[in-house]
């Protein structure tokens, strides 16, 4: 994290235009984390850090989810657990990011912090409901709001993931996969992509 995420040497305020670090201000007051230390990280990472405190406060814990609750399954029942990518890989994702995309994923965080948790408790909603439409308008609207982002964290992990699977598949046994509702959508999701390369998908 201190590696990919923080760069004292070029302040975030001077990244942001006043209105923006005015709003990096306010939420770090909100989120309880100190701005010297926001100064000092990449726009991605504080991004990241300021949305913490309040999706949690609005309900949403981290610890609570569920990729929490599949791997204490799994772990309950002696299951041989296994991930796509390592913690510091995932860090890369963000980190790779331009400048302008990571500035870009910070104000969209800010204004959806400003906003409250409505865009979480849709996304939500959709979720628990099954409605993969509206899950798949969601992800296409940050698509065109940032399709640097999207195709980082979503297309291209995909395609990997779908790269991963599809050597899974040669194997014996029957494997169980997770990936987040965000990956499961579109022409450009883990079904559609594994369809696309001649494996049945079949809906739940």
């Amino acid at each position: 994290m201190i590696k990919h995420g923080f760069d004292p040497q070029h302040p975030l305020s001077g990244k942001l235009s006043g209105e923006d670090w005015a709003k990096v201000q306010s939420a770090a007051e909100i989120s309880g984390v100190p701005i010297q230390a926001v100064e000092q990280m990449r726009p991605w990472l504080a991004g990241l850090t300021l949305v913490v405190v309040p999706m949690t406060k609005a309900g949403y814990d981290p610890n609570k989810g569920a990729d929490e609750q599949l791997e204490e399954s799994a772990k309950a029942g002696n299951k041989v657990i296994k991930t796509f990518e390592t913690p510091e890989r995932q860090l890369l994702f963000f980190s790779s990011l331009s400048e302008q995309a990571q500035i870009g994923f910070l104000v969209r965080n800010l204004d959806e912090i400003a906003a409250g948790p409505t865009y979480m408790d849709r996304m939500a909603g959709a979720w628990l409901a099954g409605h993969t439409g509206e899950m798949e308008a969601m992800m296409l609207n940050q698509k065109e709001r940032g399709p640097e982002l999207y195709d980082t964290l979503i297309v291209r992990r995909n395609l990997d993931w779908c790269d991963q699977i599809a050597t899974i598949m040669k194997g014996a046994g029957t494997s169980f996969v997770a990936v987040g509702a965000g990956h499961m959508v579109g022409g450009q999701g883990v079904p559609a992509i594994l369809a696309e390369r001649g494996f049945t998908v079949t809906p739940y």
